[in-house]
């Protein structure tokens, strides 16, 4: 079942922010996008700084800009340089939180739901997309 995600902006022309943190073992890299409601994407952060996928505080914008925004999220959690025989756990012990940072309720955290992850066939590699809709 797919989960809606939503944070809550509030009206005030607060700075909303995004933090990152990804629990596995493997090397990490993420990305945040912004895609507004009349198309295209652009950038929040990445890890490309480190091999954890973790992003620092990363500013989104102003609440007052944001309303009806996606904030795509997604990790690609490298396996290879594990042995084969721990794939399978780390797959299914990883965690992410997602945290969300300015709006109407405070610092709000997201985690990686089951049906945010995905593994190649092999194993090998582990993807996590995650979605939250920003509304007033």
């Amino acid at each position: 079942m797919y989960m809606t995600n939503t944070y809550y902006l509030g009206n005030l022309p607060n700075d909303i922010n995004l933090q990152v943190s990804i629990g596995a073992q493997g090397e990490i890299y993420t990305e945040a996008d912004n895609e507004p409601p009349g198309g295209g994407s652009k950038e929040i952060a990445d890890s490309s700084a480190n091999t954890n996928g973790t992003l620092p505080l990363s500013s989104i914008g102003k609440s007052n800009t944001l309303n009806g925004c996606k904030i795509e999220i997604g990790s690609i959690i490298d396996l290879s340089d594990l042995p084969p025989s721990v794939w399978s756990a780390v797959f299914d012990n990883l965690s992410a939180s997602y945290i969300f940072s300015g709006g109407t309720h405070g610092d709000v955290v997201f985690g990686c739901d089951d049906d945010d992850k995905r593994k190649s066939q092999d194993g090998s590699i582990i993807t996590i997309s995650k979605t939250i809709q920003l509304t007033t």
